[in-house]
C-alpha cells in the first residue's frame, strides 16, 4: 500500500483568486450548459437562471479587526470582489455557505448579479470594506488531500 499526503495554508487571497477563477471558467462553458438543458429538458421558451454555490470549508475563517472587533470575511464583504462580479453577465446569482462550527449558526448568503444590485449592494451593506486598505488575518488553515493506492498482490 502507498499513501501520499499534500498540505497546503489556505488565505483570503487565495478564496478570493480561486473563487474568481473558477466563476471565470464557468461562465465561458453557461451557454452549452443552457442549451444543453433546453435541448434535453425544456423548451427553448423557458428562462433558465445560473445560481453559483460556493462552500467555505475551514475551521477558522480569515477576519479584519474594526473598532477592536474582529469581523469574520467572505468575498462578499469585499468591494473589489463585488466589482469583479460585474463582468458575469452569464451567472444570474452567488449563495456562499460557510458552516462556522457545529455550535454557530451556518452562513448563508445569496447575492443577485446585475449591475443595478451589486451597485445597491455595495453601497447599503455596512459590511462591505475596501480591503486593499485594510489588514486581513488569515488564520493557519491547513488544508489536506491524500490518496491510498492498493496494489493487487502486494502485503499491506
Amino acid at each position: 500500500m502507498y499513501s501520499e499526503q499534500i498540505t497546503t495554508s489556505f488565505n483570503y487571497q487565495q478564496l478570493y483568486c480561486n473563487l474568481l477563477n473558477i466563476m471565470s471558467e464557468h461562465q465561458e462553458k453557461i451557454d452549452s450548459y443552457k442549451d444543453n438543458i433546453s435541448n434535453t429538458l425544456l423548451s427553448n421558451e423557458k428562462k433558465i437562471y445560473t445560481i453559483f454555490f460556493a462552500e467555505i470549508a475551514v475551521v477558522f475563517p480569515s477576519f479584519i479587526e474594526l473598532d477592536n472587533k474582529i469581523e469574520y470575511i467572505t468575498p462578499l464583504d469585499d468591494i473589489n470582489f463585488i466589482n469583479e462580479m460585474k463582468k458575469f453577465k452569464n451567472i444570474d446569482g452567488l449563495i456562499i455557505h460557510y458552516d462556522k462550527t457545529s455550535n454557530t449558526e451556518a452562513y448563508n448568503k445569496f447575492i443577485l448579479i446585475d449591475e443595478e444590485n451589486l451597485n445597491e449592494y455595495s453601497i447599503k451593506n455596512e459590511n462591505v470594506y475596501d480591503f486593499s486598505n485594510l489588514k486581513v488575518h488569515d488564520f493557519e488553515n491547513p488544508m489536506q488531500t491524500g490518496f491510498i493506492v492498493k496494489v493487487e498482490g502486494v502485503e499491506e
